[in-house]
């Protein structure tokens, strides 16, 4: 049975005026999701609070959209307000407690960053220190390598200038090995280096060492000069050495007298 919108008295479904109030009444139309009978104009269904129209939506301004939320409000029945209210009522607490949460986060990570940086920066004073250790080792490996690099090329020099000189001799005196002891015993008797009076010092034994050289060397031959000394430079020995076949000979430079050494160079 409906009734008057104005003053609530109980009409008849045909009634066009309130026989209370005399006030126009209102068509009255069904809820779309219940199928309770509601008063026309009316926004939401006061018995299961579904909307009863989809009006078009409009551009409003922030007045207009805060009215007409109050006016949806009221319509509202008690029950669906009550819970709007309990959200909008939970909205701002959380989004407090969401900033608080991030703020908190900010703070901690502050809060480490202030306890880690003396360390960071204690790491990085002792890595630059090391960094530094490192460019002057470098240094001085670039400083004994450029000094080696000028030995080696005056070392090439003196060898390129020895080979040169070397290859001139062997082209006035192409030297050669002896074909037998018997060829060397007779170059030796007839030389006569051995048959000079014997130096009294280290150099002069040298000296006549280096001239049985370079007579074998003018004849065609290739006789060696060894020639040390021991650490204190009290005591010295020198001899000629010739290689004939596998086996290398010698002889003091004062001797003709050959002997074989105990090497085998086959």
């Amino acid at each position: 049975m409906p009734f008057c919108q104005n003053c609530g008295t109980e009409v008849s479904s045909g009634d066009v005026f309130c026989s209370g109030c005399r006030a126009r009444l209102l068509e009255a139309q069904l809820c779309r999701e219940c199928g309770s009978e509601v008063n026309e104009g009316s926004i939401y269904c006061h018995i299961c609070g579904a909307a009863l129209k989809e009006e078009e939506m409009q551009p409003q301004t922030l007045e207009q959209s805060e009215s007409a939320e109050e006016l949806q409000q009221e319509d509202m029945p008690p029950h669906v307000r009550d819970e709007e209210q309990k959200k909008k009522g939970l909205k701002w607490p959380l989004i407090a407690g969401l900033l608080l949460l991030f703020g908190l986060m900010f703070y901690t990570g502050w809060l480490v960053g202030q306890q880690e940086e003396p360390a960071l920066r204690s790491e990085i004073s002792a890595l630059m220190q090391q960094s530094q250790s490192l460019q002057a080792s470098y240094e001085e490996l670039s400083a004994k390598y450029n000094d080696l690099n000028s030995e080696f090329v005056t070392l090439n020099t003196s060898y390129e200038a020895i080979s040169q000189e070397l290859g001139e001799i062997k082209k006035v005196y192409p030297p050669g090995e002896f074909s037998s002891k018997w060829e060397l015993l007779r170059w030796l008797l007839s030389n006569d280096v051995s048959e000079k009076p014997p130096p009294q010092y280290a150099e002069g034994w040298y000296v006549r060492m280096l001239e049985i050289q370079e007579d074998a060397l003018r004849d065609g031959y290739l006789v060696s000069a060894s020639f040390y000394t021991d650490d204190e430079g009290e005591t010295y020995n020198g001899y000629c050495t010739a290689l004939i076949g596998d086996k290398l000979w010698w002889w003091y430079p004062d001797s003709d007298q050959i002997f074989p050494f105990d090497l085998d160079f086959s």
